[in-house]
C-alpha cells in the first residue's frame, strides 16, 4: 500500500482493520504466507518459520 509504511517497519495494516478478528482472512493468508516465507527465507538467510512469524507480528495490531 503506497503511503502506508512507517519508518523502518514496512507496510502496516490499515487503521480499523483487525486481522485477528477476521478468521476467514487469516485462513486465506496462512497458506500464502507460509509459501512465501518458504520461498524467500533461503535468499534472506533466515528460517522460513522465523520469517513467517515476523510477518504475523507486523500484521497484528
Amino acid at each position: 500500500m503506497p503511503g502506508a509504511e512507517t519508518a523502518g517497519r514496512g507496510p502496516r495494516v490499515p487503521p480499523g482493520m483487525d486481522l485477528l478478528k477476521d478468521s476467514d482472512l487469516l485462513n486465506e493468508l496462512g497458506p500464502l504466507l507460509s509459501a512465501e516465507a518458504a520461498a524467500e527465507a533461503p535468499g534472506a538467510g533466515v528460517e522460513a518459520a522465523d520469517l513467517e512469524q515476523a510477518v504475523w507480528v507486523i500484521l497484528a495490531p
